[in-house]
């Protein structure tokens, strides 16, 4: 056990486990995502927050959100890819505060250096895998280059009334 996690806390041991990681705004700059998102921030103390698969992407991306905090979307790595950077995850949902299938990857053993670097390398295994939810287009796919939908209603109406005449969407 590592210094950052709880001694209750039950390491993770079934390496196709893939947990769930929340990707901020920020941490996804014009569609792309960031290193950032995959090693601890210094107010993390090391650890970084995930969620069990049985939670599933859909509803840890929807918890997220509803304690009001800001989610692109899920992405997932999982614990064999976690332990292939010598990075170990632990079941710590018994904690206060942390909601069920709560999960922390100790990054406390590694110095800022070692964290981002692990950090990229979990980002790349997160992006090969895709985002969970929601679910990301088929990248080999030719690019739409139509006009999308505008489905929010209040867009829409505002669009509508901005033109000639009736707008088809």
């Amino acid at each position: 056990m590592s210094q950052g996690v709880d001694a209750d806390a039950s390491l993770l041991e079934a390496s196709d486990e893939v947990l769930l990681r929340q990707v901020h705004p920020d941490q996804f700059p014009n569609g792309v995502l960031s290193k950032v998102a995959f090693f601890p921030s210094p107010r993390d103390q090391g650890l970084l927050s995930t969620r069990r698969n049985r939670v599933g992407a859909e509803q840890a991306c929807l918890d997220w959100r509803a304690s009001s905090r800001e989610s692109v979307g899920t992405w997932g790595v999982s614990v064999g890819e976690f332990k292939g950077v010598d990075v170990a995850a632990y079941d710590d949902s018994h904690l206060p505060g942390q909601p069920a299938g709560h999960a922390s990857a100790d990054f406390t053993s590694y110095d800022r250096a070692k964290q981002v670097q692990k950090g990229r390398k979990l980002r790349e295994k997160a992006k090969a895998r895709g985002r969970l939810f929601p679910a990301d287009q088929d990248e080999t796919a030719e690019a739409d280059t139509s006009e999308p939908a505008i489905t929010d209603p209040v867009v829409r109406d505002r669009e509508s009334s901005d033109s000639d005449g009736p707008r088809t969407v």
